[in-house]
């Protein structure tokens, strides 16, 4: 596995190492004369922050890594990124750290720009950071599905969150560190799972051979799983399973021929979800209001309509999956 870092100090070898040291604060600037002065409480140090991204692509799936601190304060912190956008440099990482001296924490990290400042995001804080031991090897796991993100330490759930906006769909893994000391970070693995594609639509005959002839077939092509409404099975309340395979879905198809409140209901939620929607109608379908600004997919019943529904559904999926 390849290593580059971003910024920091890392060793890689066969493992990784963050090199973790004490950094002075930066001493404020006197205020003017005859200015009033507002006392602050500045720390006179920081720990030394740190990223590093492997040669890994993570889309859906699994990060971990096994943990261990040389020593622990109330800024040490390792986390795994599972989200690094290279074009805006955002992240989006898991793990041990966390404000306030709690214990584990999901967040992210936007970069500065003219029109706007750099923020962090916190998805998830919890735990007491009075547990964390040096030289004690941590198991951390990380499962990204869709927007979910969920975090194990050692086994055992402690973390999770659904992100208020969808993840890039091609994004780098890494770690994240925040130590005065050594940090060392030992059997890091990444396991890609298949993109997923939720499909809304009415039930009945025509449409079960659009998604059974048309949708699944070019989903197959581009090695996406997908999955609807009728294909769920177990206990619960079925908007409950549909909210939540939306939230894990990197795509939504939904066929808005018919006015169907329940496709409505869950193009809707898509929506607020952020999710890439590609909308299917029967050619001549007359739209509502609110529908009729978007990009819609129409098709015929025919052969030769059958062809070029595939050519446009194969168009949007190679956009969507690219990122675009």
């Amino acid at each position: 596995m390849n290593w580059v870092t971003l910024y920091g100090q890392f060793e890689a070898t066969a493992d990784l190492t963050f090199i973790g040291r004490d950094m002075p604060a930066v001493t404020p600037s006197a205020a003017p004369a005859g200015a009033i002065e507002t006392p602050l409480i500045v720390p006179t140090s920081f720990p030394l922050f740190g990223a590093a991204i492997c040669d890994q692509i993570l889309s859906d799936g699994r990060v971990s890594a096994d943990v261990i601190f040389s020593t622990v304060d109330s800024q040490a912190a390792c986390e795994l990124l599972l989200a690094y956008d290279v074009s805006s440099r955002s992240e989006i990482s898991a793990g041990i750290g966390g404000a306030l001296g709690s214990m584990f924490e999901i967040h992210g990290w936007t970069p500065g720009t003219q029109e706007q400042q750099a923020s962090w995001r916190t998805y998830y804080v919890g735990g007491s950071r009075e547990t964390l031991q040096p030289n004690r090897s941590y198991h951390l796991e990380a499962v990204v599905l869709g927007s979910r993100i969920d975090l194990w330490i050692d086994g055992v759930e402690v973390a999770s969150a659904l992100l208020p906006e969808p993840l890039p769909q091609r994004r780098q893994a890494g770690v994240w560190c925040a130590s005065r000391a050594n940090i060392y970070v030992r059997n890091f693995t990444v396991q890609s799972e298949k993109p997923r594609a939720f499909v809304v639509m009415e039930f009945g005959a025509s449409f079960d051979e659009l998604y059974s002839e048309v949708i699944k077939g070019i989903c197959g092509e581009y090695q996406v799983e997908v999955l609807r409404a009728d294909e769920m099975y177990g206990p619960g309340l079925i908007i409950g399973d549909i909210a939540k395979q939306i939230a894990r879905a990197q795509l939504v198809i939904a066929d808005v021929t018919p006015r169907n409140p329940n496709v409505y209901f869950e193009v809707g939620y898509a929506l607020a979800m952020q999710k890439p929607i590609i909308l299917l109608a029967k050619k001549g379908t007359a739209l509502p209001f609110d529908v009729a600004p978007f990009r819609v997919l129409f098709y015929e019943d025919s052969i030769g309509g059958k062809s070029r529904v595939e050519e446009g559904l194969r168009k949007h999926v190679t956009a969507i999956l690219a990122g675009h």
